[in-house]
C-alpha cells in the first residue's frame, strides 16, 4: 500500500470525540479514580493530552 495525502484526511472533530470518550471509559473502569493527573512539558504532545483529558473529564477533574 502506497502512502498518499489521503492518509491525512481526518475528521478531527470525530477523532477528538472518540479519543475523549475512550479516555472517559478507561478512567471509569479504574476503581477509586475520579480524575487524572497529566504531566506537561509545554510541548504539543503533552498539551494535546491535557486538552483531551479536560474535554473528557472536565477541568475540575484534571490536575496538570
Amino acid at each position: 500500500m502506497a502512502l498518499s495525502p489521503a492518509v491525512l484526511a481526518l475528521d478531527c472533530e470525530a477523532e477528538t470525540t472518540f479519543i475523549a470518550q475512550r479516555f472517559l471509559e478507561i478512567v471509569a473502569q479504574t476503581q477509586r479514580r475520579r480524575g487524572a493527573v497529566v504531566a506537561i512539558s509545554g510541548g504539543i504532545d503533552s498539551s494535546v493530552c491535557l486538552g483531551l483529558a479536560v474535554r473528557a473529564l472536565g477541568k475540575e477533574r484534571v490536575l496538570a
